[in-house]
């Protein structure tokens, strides 16, 4: 390697798997359709997805966003699963407003390797 120069090979990937959310607050940036929408993201397009974009990447970091992301804990849990399964050397982040723990959401949690509650 060259002398004063660093190459990292770390990849970053935001998903919104919905925007659904279960608050309303005025600094957010979707609006109320948006927050309403009962669409998600189709797990078979992530897969696609994350079999090819492990074919070109090492060292990814994922944050999963929203919307509100524990609203749908199961579908969550499904996400994180297959990015496990299908891509190496991955971080696994998620952003909450933390409105919703009980012991299940607790033991989600424990699934990433960050958890940023706002």
């Amino acid at each position: 390697m060259e002398r004063g120069v660093v190459t990292l090979n770390k990849y970053f990937l935001s998903i919104y798997p919905f925007f659904k959310c279960n608050y309303r607050c005025s600094y957010c940036y979707l609006t109320n359709e948006d927050l309403s929408s009962d669409k998600k993201l189709e797990i078979k397009r992530l897969k696609v997805f994350a079999k090819n974009f492990n074919k070109e990447a090492s060292n990814v970091v994922v944050e999963i966003l929203g919307g509100e992301p524990l609203l749908f804990p199961k579908y969550i849990k499904r996400i994180v699963d297959l990015l496990r399964r299908e891509c190496k050397n991955l971080k696994v982040k998620i952003s909450t407003n933390g409105s919703i723990m009980n012991s299940k959401i607790v033991k989600l949690l424990r699934e990433f390797d960050e958890v940023q509650i706002s």
